[in-house]
């Protein structure tokens, strides 16, 4: 396969490499790590920190997550690892809201909390972090919402892969 020449041909090969969707990149068996769903509803109670307890593994190469303990994630080795979660709520804010990763680590850091903001009617949350872990360290995602009353989790996405070694 070659690189495409301006004002030639793009041969076809090139392409087809450069297919981008989330199944290739999730078919990947170099890239270690995991893709995790919330496809039920989960509650979510008011103004209370509530740990996301994951109930649909997606891709998860070397045994990162566990039915039997759905809201922890491990990661298996050490290296540079991309972590992204998002929640989609039954309810908007009426206060503040947001969505944490909570890292529990042994290695360069010790404890890491990555945030984002959840805007006041809303019921949308994001946060991302990227960093050096090793084999043996943890994580959470949390979600907090101020929606004057109980709602459910409606669903929830989480992947982690190693980025870099």
């Amino acid at each position: 396969m070659t690189s495409p020449v301006a004002g030639e041909p793009v041969d076809p090969t090139f392409l087809a490499g450069m297919e981008n969707d989330v199944t290739d990149l999730q078919a990947d068996a170099v890239r270690m790590g995991c893709t995790l769903r919330r496809a039920a509803a989960q509650t979510l109670p008011d103004a209370t920190n509530t740990t996301v307890s994951w109930d649909t593994e997606d891709v998860d190469t070397d045994s990162m997550w566990a039915v039997g303990t759905p809201t922890v994630i491990t990661i298996p080795e050490d290296g540079v690892w991309a972590i992204s979660a998002t929640t989609d709520g039954s309810a908007n804010t009426t206060g503040r809201g947001y969505l944490e990763i909570n890292i529990t680590s042994t290695g360069p850091i010790t404890n890491v909390v990555a945030q984002g903001g959840i805007p006041v009617g809303s019921d949308r949350g994001a946060s991302t972090w990227t960093g050096p872990l090793v084999a043996g360290d943890t994580f959470i995602v949390v979600l907090f919402m101020d929606m004057a009353g109980a709602a459910n989790i409606a669903g929830a996405n989480l992947t982690c892969y190693r980025v870099a070694a």
